[in-house]
């Protein structure tokens, strides 16, 4: 005869309330607006890489979806299907984007499992991440420096007149004598000659015909400015320097009174002979002219020193201390150079 058997009273599971999540405004009304798009989404089929718990089960924390102790909250799946649907003409299916993210929340559990996020080189591109991300948010958070004052613009300026004032242009005319560099002395001295007789005609006929001008038509073997009388126009220091050899921006700028004729000179082009036809000397430009540009340069200086200030701080918050033997040690051993394969032999 068998024993009929006891009936075990099983005691109930406690489950301990988790803390109240800090709610927000969104997530106050989240389940709300939840309510409109989720009674378009239509049955709700998940994909294989998708766990759900039982249909009307409800999730602690007011989480949608919860992917091992993750919890994806409404406010995650509301911002997540508006920047799906950014540009897009048809809106992305709710669902579906709630499928998207339980699928991330797997693939950071399983590397999280798999110690993945331990590794060097995630370490060190988590690292770099944060410190690019700090510098980004303080730039933008770190609060605008005040404009620099009137007083101080003009302070500027009046301690730095010359770096505010047109540069000295000259207008000059001149001839010139092309050499061979396979002349041989005789040759070169023929055509000093040459150009210390055409001097010598343009200084004692300075104030009658032929001037300067006709000389360089009739003698001068430079095209652009031989039909011109010789005539290059107004130039810059800079600018001379950036068309004509050393020796004859030289002369020119040497060149003091209108109507002054340099001496021959000889470079690898040739052989030159100038004429100074006006001068116009450096003029401070206004203040009007400058004064954006100055107040540029003096935020400029001002956020670079505010940027020194800070770094300061930080040392002296994280003190920091470099072994100078080692780095001298560095500094002078020869670089390493990669040591390439040689290379296949070619068939």
């Amino acid at each position: 005869m068998k024993t009929p058997r006891t009936a075990i009273a099983r005691p109930e599971p406690s489950f301990s309330r988790p803390p109240a999540p800090r709610t927000t405004a969104l997530s106050r009304i989240a389940p709300l607006l939840l309510l409109p798009f989720l009674a378009s989404c239509g049955p709700y089929t998940t994909s294989k890489t998708t766990a759900v718990a039982s249909e009307g089960v409800a999730l602690s924390q007011g989480a949608i979806a919860v992917v091992g102790s993750q919890a994806i909250s409404p406010d995650t799946l509301l911002g997540a299907w508006i920047q799906r649907n950014q540009g897009t003409v048809a809106p992305a299916d709710k669902a579906a984007v709630l499928d998207d993210l339980i699928r991330r929340e797997l693939l950071h559990a399983e590397a999280r499992r798999t110690a993945f996020d331990e590794r060097p080189d995630i370490l060190a591109a988590w690292r770099d991440f944060v410190i690019n991300r700090f510098a980004e948010e303080r730039e933008r958070t770190g609060g605008a420096l005040p404009p620099p004052t009137e007083a101080e613009i003009e302070d500027h300026y009046e301690r730095h007149l010359s770096h505010y004032s047109s540069p000295e242009r000259i207008r000059a005319a001149l001839i010139l004598i092309r050499q061979s560099p396979l002349a041989d002395e005789e040759r070169k001295e023929a055509l000093v000659a040459r150009l210390a007789a055409l001097r010598d005609q343009a200084v004692q006929q300075a104030d009658s015909a032929p001037d300067f001008g006709e000389l360089a038509r009739a003698h001068s073997e430079h095209r652009a400015t031989r039909h011109l009388g010789g005539d290059v126009g107004w130039m810059t220091h800079d600018t001379a320097a950036g068309a004509w050899p050393d020796e004859v921006v030289t002369a020119l700028f040497a060149l003091r009174r209108q109507g002054e004729i340099s001496p021959a000179i000889r470079t690898s082009e040739g052989l030159f002979l100038l004429k100074l036809i006006a001068r116009q000397p450096s003029e401070p430009l206004p203040l009007a002219d400058v004064r954006e540009r100055i107040s540029q340069q003096l935020s400029r200086t001002r956020a670079l020193e505010a940027e020194a200030a800070f770094y300061e701080g930080l040392k002296r918050a994280h003190p920091v201390r470099i072994d100078t033997n080692l780095l001298a040690e560095l500094c002078q051993a020869p670089p390493r150079v990669a040591i390439r394969p040689p290379h296949l032999p070619l068939r």
